[in-house]
């Protein structure tokens, strides 16, 4: 195995992806969200872009850098919007809320990201340096933050435009600024003080918005496959947690069988407990359980990994806490 298998996997998984789409929400969801996420991406592809391009070495003529970066990302981008929906449906008080998604795809996208640039950056031979306490397996944290912004930007303005209660109000092109703020503050103000004051506010926006917000879902309008067609069995469902497992397994291959490098397991622990968590019969108390011990085990390293599983445990504390005490008040 070699690292274009690898690539072709994320060709072959968002040719799966797009089924799931296809089956599962409708032609004109599926057009207008990959559509949406080439072009965005593509186009930011040399700006925002995992180290995993230092994979392809050799023959430059037979594959685009900026091509293998847009697969790479709306790969993650499809699988943070399914996975963080299946995550999220263990509290019922955020089903089917925006919200709620927004937040839990943009950690998963942060963590893809984060376990394709530990493989990459130490199979293409690259010596990161730890500068500090903040970096994790040799990815500064301000990699993994890049990536969580960048995706959360997109998947807001996308979820506003098409699949929200404001897709038939004619204004709702105004939320395509969104990813662009991302890239304008930056590139205008720089990456100090301004910058960080985004950062925080779209954080805490987000999270006020996550509890707060009643914005749901709306897929009114869309055409949907009959239940009577096979694309509503349950294996279509199924998809993005195989494509999940097997591109785990693939990583786990590279690392321990071309890498020789069992420590850089531990970038694969925030996919793995988001794969835990998107199976709803393996029970939150025992995925807790797990993260914790992965806590005492490897300590700084597990805390990406223990941040999904305990921001979900917190949700679902406070309602059911918000929920006792309404009924005691009534």
């Amino acid at each position: 195995m070699n690292q274009t298998v690898l690539i072709n996997f994320c060709g072959i998984g968002i040719i799966a992806l797009i089924l799931h789409s296809y089956f599962k929400r409708g032609l004109a969801l599926t057009l207008n969200f990959f559509l949406f996420a080439f072009m965005l991406t593509f186009t930011k592809g040399g700006e925002h872009t995992f180290q995993f391009m230092n994979l392809v070495k050799a023959e430059p003529q037979n594959i685009s850098h900026a091509v293998i970066s847009t697969l790479i990302w709306v790969l993650s981008f499809y699988l943070s919007w399914c996975i963080a929906e299946k995550v999220i449906e263990r509290v019922a008080y955020f089903k089917n809320r925006i919200f709620p998604v927004l937040l839990f795809a943009g950690l998963f996208v942060a963590y893809f990201a984060y376990a394709m640039e530990v493989t990459a950056i130490n199979m293409a031979g690259g010596n990161a340096l730890i500068s500090s306490n903040n970096d994790f397996l040799l990815i500064p944290v301000y990699i993994i933050k890049k990536q969580f912004y960048f995706s959360l930007y997109f998947l807001a303005a996308y979820f506003l435009i098409a699949c929200s209660e404001y897709k038939n109000r004619n204004w709702k092109i105004i939320f395509f600024i969104l990813p662009f703020i991302n890239t304008w503050i930056p590139q205008f103000f720089g990456l100090g003080m301004a910058q960080s004051i985004k950062e925080m506010l779209t954080l805490i926006i987000l999270i006020v918005f996550a509890f707060m917000s009643p914005l749901r879902f709306d897929y009114s309008g869309i055409k949907q496959f009959s239940r009577k067609t096979f694309s509503n069995t349950e294996w279509v469902n199924l998809f993005p947690v195989v494509i999940m497992v097997v591109l785990l397994s693939i990583l786990f291959f590279i690392d321990v069988f071309k890498i020789y490098d069992t420590s850089l397991l531990v970038s694969l622990l925030p996919l793995g407990f988001f794969v835990l968590l998107a199976i709803k019969r393996v029970p939150l108390l025992w995925v807790t359980f797990i993260a914790l011990l992965c806590l005492m085990v490897f300590k700084q390293l597990a805390i990406p990994a223990i941040v999904p599983v305990g921001l979900l445990a917190i949700f679902q504390l406070i309602t059911k806490f918000y929920f006792i005490k309404n009924n005691s008040v009534s």
